[in-house]
């Protein structure tokens, strides 16, 4: 098998390097992090993948909310943002506790949410590519070089 330099999944590539990063953090830490930037490089962004823990609880904060299709979907959108926005320019988001996360990015332009959501869409979107059966193989299975 020869190893590609990148990995092409739904209009997003993946290069080796960042690939390998996914996978270790995966298997080692049980969640990976994607540091991007927002508003042409102005601000700095940190997410992480979700856990399971982290996906149950997203799903029953939403599944409680009675309201129209639009606000569930841009509370759903928040509340995934809560759990998976670890930094935000200078804010260290690890420290507040869940509510002061959810305030925060709350008090933020919608246009702001939106463009961290699609962030985290291209992140989601990185490490699904990361994780078929062939790019598992190539950084876990691979013989080690003998040189």
């Amino acid at each position: 098998m020869t190893k590609k330099e990148n990995i092409k999944a739904v209009s997003v590539e993946v290069s080796t390097k960042e690939r390998d990063k996914f996978l270790e953090e995966l298997v080692f830490n049980g969640f990976a992090t994607y540091q991007t930037s927002i508003l042409d490089g102005k601000i700095n962004i940190e997410l992480k993948s979700l856990s399971g823990d982290d996906q149950l609880s997203l799903d029953t904060k939403v599944a409680d909310i009675d309201a129209s299709p639009v606000k569930v979907m841009h509370s759903h959108t928040i509340w995934l943002l809560t759990f998976a926005l670890t930094k935000f320019g200078d804010t260290n988001l690890t420290l507040m506790s869940e509510k002061e996360k959810f305030d925060f990015i709350k008090s933020k332009s919608s246009v702001i949410i939106d463009l961290i959501s699609n962030e985290h869409n291209t992140f989601h979107k990185k490490l699904q590519a990361s994780v078929v059966g062939e790019a598992i193989e190539e950084v876990f299975l691979e013989s080690p070089p003998t040189s």
